[in-house]
């Protein structure tokens, strides 16, 4: 199997020996040298991998070659070996050079999973095998918990090609319309559904138009290999996965889970305890997605020089962990299932990946199905029948898609999801130093100074603690932004007035919260002044977006009007006073790696009335707005490294471009030009009734 011998003596019909190829060629190259299309010695381990470290698997699948084209009819030949002198002839295309693999292929039979999902094929499905040893391999492995297999026989998750359709993708389409009915029926109204046909147009990696769509869930490695894989993992949790892991090396499975708990770019918030995850006697009984998430969005934060073996060892790592996560969320594929606390947090694991991507637009679809299973499992009602810790994982679980829910509502202009009603008895999260730890918990009730209901007062450090108030807050700058869009709302200017001032009173509130416990910390950290000085630009910044000036290409249009108003003089004010505080953050925080994934937003409004006023003015803008511009310039420069989006480098540039004729004069002549270049970039981007915000 390992390499192919010569056949010896070939004649042809004439008589003539066919001398034996000096070269020998392996039969069949290993998975990770096939999709890099490099030369493969065919060896366990091949030399190739053996030298990079990396696994060496043999588990693609070995097809058939297709029909040959009926433009060129094959010629018939005839072959006769020494051994038995028959000729036979060969009917055109060919034969495989594969050991069986038609017949592998097609042995197993019967289907599993819900059979409404099943796709209807007009043959044999060469994946059902696989499927069928996949299930058989996670009943095995995992005793402890219930199998989190569906049926996935034949499906691709992304657009199909233009190319004819293999029997084990024809029923794609079968697939998503029943998958959407499934969804729409189990988690919401049909009038409102969660999961539209065009939510499948994902991003690129999400797509998956992957060199192994069917091989992936493939477990043909013998028990030695299995057992092995397991022992080289550093934390018992993984253990039950293991046989699925195989396509990455152990040490860095294990490295990626401790990377989820150390990087903040991907990593928002500690939501499972880290203590209980990663005991090595005693591990937190997860369901395989959840575990698969983990790892992927680590896959995507990490620096391992693993991660870069080759050019393109990242995008099949997280290719994998992607199919894995999806194959593995039981909603998507089972009717009967509520989903469980491991659920919601996989689907906000694929929707912070993916809006931190190019893609921003399409993470919605992951966030909605969370946001329903969060309602559906009650995450935001006090259950005393659990453990402290499983309660305080949904409180955090719960308040961390309240919070993310202000934040895409801020980046995609969309209505609110959830609302401060829902949780008004919910407790806050704990502390983080208490989370963090490895203490036992205390229930709230024998906590006095833990409350109930969303938070407009800092009371702790981190992201629950000292930003969950502010998107609170936010919560309230949404509702007068969409009510000022909203023109049929009677009596609107009076309702929009009253908004403004209970907001302001309850900023106010804020601020002298903030002071408040950086006076009662006793010689803070690092860590805590760094969040004092987020805290102390935030508190500018919701005076800007107050205002309610947005949409750049309308504050283009009314900015010499606006100049001579005192509110939006207020704002210039406010944005030159943020751009200090900004310069101060950068001091204590360099990368701009506390909160990445929802700083990059605010920072874009901030800059907005910036950017506006630097264009109308040019070479007549102070000193002091120049240098405001030139902030906020630097501050995008350090986001695009920390994490890079378009939206960031394109406000980088135009804002750039907007203060060059101050100091370059010499370029004032393309002024038109440049101009014109600007409001054709900043149109992508517009908060107006109807528009979409990021999500271009």
């Amino acid at each position: 199997m390992m390499s192919s011998v010569p056949e010896s003596g070939l004649q042809v019909s004439g008589g003539e020996d066919l001398k034996p190829n000096p070269y020998k060629r392996a039969r069949r190259a290993c998975d990770q040298c096939s999709v890099s299309r490099t030369k493969c010695d065919g060896q366990r381990p091949c030399q190739r991998c053996k030298g990079m470290s990396i696994s060496c698997e043999y588990e693609r699948q070995l097809k058939k070659r297709g029909k040959g084209s009926e433009l060129y009819p094959a010629k018939p030949k005839t072959r006769r070996t020494k051994s038995n002198g028959n000729s036979s002839g060969h009917s055109n295309g060919g034969d495989s050079t594969g050991e069986g693999a038609g017949s592998a292929a097609n042995s197993g039979g019967g289907q599993h999973g819900p059979a409404s999902l099943q796709p209807n094929h007009q043959g044999p499905d060469p994946s059902q095998a696989h499927s069928q040893g996949l299930q058989h391999t996670a009943q095995q492995s995992q005793p402890r918990h219930q199998s989190f297999v569906g049926s996935y026989d034949g499906y691709t998750l992304g657009p199909q090609s233009n190319s004819t359709a293999s029997p084990g993708n024809s029923s794609a389409s079968d697939y998503k319309q029943e998958f959407f009915a499934v969804q729409n029926h189990h988690m919401g109204s049909p009038n409102e559904p969660i999961i539209t046909e065009s939510a499948f147009n994902s991003p690129r990696w999400i797509n998956l138009n992957t060199p192994f769509p069917t091989e992936l869930f493939t477990t043909g490695f013998d028990t030695k290999e299995r057992q092995s894989m397991s022992s080289n993992l550093s934390y018992p949790v993984l253990n039950s996965i293991a046989p699925q892991l195989s396509f990455a090396d152990p040490q860095l499975i294990s490295d990626l889970m401790e990377v989820y708990f150390s990087n903040t770019v991907y990593g928002v918030a500690p939501i499972i305890r880290r203590s209980s995850l990663l005991s090595m006697t005693n591990p937190r009984q997860c369901s395989p997605a959840l575990l698969y998430s983990f790892l992927l969005v680590s896959a995507h934060a990490s620096d391992h020089p693993k991660m870069k073996a080759t050019p393109s060892t990242r995008e099949t790592i997280i290719q994998r962990l992607t199919e894995l996560v999806l194959h593995n969320i039981r909603p998507m594929h089972d009717l009967s299932s509520r989903g469980t606390l491991d659920d919601v947090i996989a689907c906000i694991h694929l929707g912070i990946v993916t809006s931190a991507s190019e893609f921003k637009g399409e993470s919605m679809k992951w966030w909605n199905m969370a946001y329903s299973l969060a309602r559906v499992l009650k995450l935001n009602v006090e259950n005393d029948q659990l453990d402290e810790e499983q309660r305080e994982e949904q409180r955090r679980t719960w308040w961390l898609l309240f919070l993310a829910d202000r934040h895409l509502s801020l980046c995609y202009n969309l209505p609110l999801s959830l609302d401060e009603s829902e949780c008004l008895d919910l407790y806050v999260p704990l502390d983080e130093t208490a989370w963090v730890g490895d203490e036992p918990l205390l229930p709230p009730e024998a906590d006095s100074s833990r409350r109930k209901g969303p938070p407009f007062e800092i009371y702790s450090t981190g992201l629950f603690g000292m930003y969950l108030p502010f998107m609170v807050l936010l919560g309230r700058i949404l509702q007068i932004h969409f009510i000022t869009l909203n023109p049929h709302i009677e009596h609107q200017e009076q309702l929009i007035a009253l908004h403004k001032q209970s907001f302001f009173s309850k900023l106010e509130r804020m601020e002298k919260s903030v002071e408040e416990y950086m006076r009662d910390a006793t010689q803070p950290s690092i860590y805590v002044l760094t969040w004092k000085e987020y805290c102390r630009m935030y508190i500018h910044i919701f005076h800007i977006l107050a205002q309610g000036h947005w949409d750049p290409i309308t504050l283009m249009d009314q900015i010499p009007t606006l100049l001579k108003d005192q509110e939006f003089g207020e704002s210039v004010k406010h944005s030159i006073l943020a751009a200090k505080c900004l310069e101060r953050v950068l001091a204590v925080d360099p990368d701009l790696r506390l909160i990445p994934y929802f700083f990059g937003i605010q920072l874009l409004l901030t800059g907005v009335t910036l950017l506006c006023i630097a264009d109308h003015l040019d070479k007549e803008m102070s000193q002091e707005l120049r240098y405001a511009c030139e902030v906020v310039v630097r501050a995008h420069e350090v986001c695009i490294v920390t994490l890079n989006t378009e939206y960031q480098r394109n406000f980088r540039s135009i804002l750039r471009g907007a203060i060059q004729a101050f100091v370059f004069p010499e370029l004032a002549d393309a002024l038109d030009e440049r101009r014109s270049r600007r409001r054709e970039v900043l149109a992508l981007y517009r908060w107006g009734a109807g528009r979409t915000g990021l999500a271009i």
